[in-house]
């Protein structure tokens, strides 16, 4: 029903299935993200708080219900419901990982690669948490660690495009425009119609100068990936800045 758009039927359903299995955390979760997606927060937050009476030991509620408050602006509380879930769920890797991400965001680096450092070990084959570990050691300046790590989550998933952008997007700025443009192009035989890599590296030619290659990348993106608003804006706001109005 959600699906469908039709929230109200979805309400009822899940309240339904509430109703018959009440310690049936996967509904309960279900239905607060739902909530969450819908805009209410306060139903959401009823939803993960009796969730985690049922199950105090899921760590994927406390992610879940973190996420919520982080959107909410309730830093503190996203906190707290982190701490509480590596807690109650120690070897929750994607835990690990998002408390990794959240620290991140906030600046805490040092703090964010010791959690990154834990997600990796727990879950040595999950190769978000190695990008997501890598662009926290760029980010503390430490780039060649970084480099590491995209290689690492790279031997764990070769068809993880978004590890490709990253990685060359960090060598990008680290002045390796050839290594740079290898990982694009190895991202985007990948996938050929993903629209964030062709924009990135669309983008990093266009900060070079080299304005033909870019206009070549938007279009071949905008091919690729017609629905993509971002592409078309930027290609548009580069032949407005080169006086091309009729482009």
């Amino acid at each position: 029903e959600t699906k469908l758009g039709d929230m109200p039927a979805a309400r009822r359903a899940f309240s339904r299935g509430v109703a018959l299995m009440p310690s049936n955390v996967h509904l309960a979760h279900a239905w607060a993200v739902e909530e969450q997606r819908a805009g209410n927060a306060g139903d959401a937050r009823r939803l993960f708080e009796y969730a985690l009476e049922q199950d105090a030991g899921d760590g994927l509620i406390y992610q879940a219900y973190a996420l919520l408050e982080q959107q909410e602006g309730n830093m503190a509380a996203a906190e707290r419901l982190l701490e509480r879930g590596t807690e109650a769920d120690p070897n929750n890797v994607y835990l690990w990982c998002a408390c990794g991400v959240f620290e991140t965001r906030r600046g805490n680096l040092e703090a964010a690669c010791r959690m990154f450092e834990q997600a990796t070990v727990l879950g040595p084959s999950h190769c978000p948490s190695f990008q997501a570990y890598a662009i926290a050691l760029e980010r503390s300046q430490r780039c060649d660690e970084a480099a590491g790590k995209f290689e690492q989550a790279l031997r764990i998933d070769q068809r993880s495009v978004p590890t490709y952008q990253a990685y060359a997007l960090m060598e990008a700025r680290r002045g390796d425009h050839d290594k740079a443009r290898g990982l694009f192009e190895r991202g985007i035989s990948v996938d050929p119609r993903h629209a964030p890599i062709f924009h990135a590296w669309a983008t990093m030619e266009e900060q070079l100068g080299d304005y033909a290659r870019a206009r070549d990348l938007f279009n071949k993106g905008v091919e690729a990936a017609p629905s993509s608003v971002a592409l078309l804006k930027s290609w548009a706001s580069m032949e407005l800045r080169l006086g091309h109005i009729d482009r």
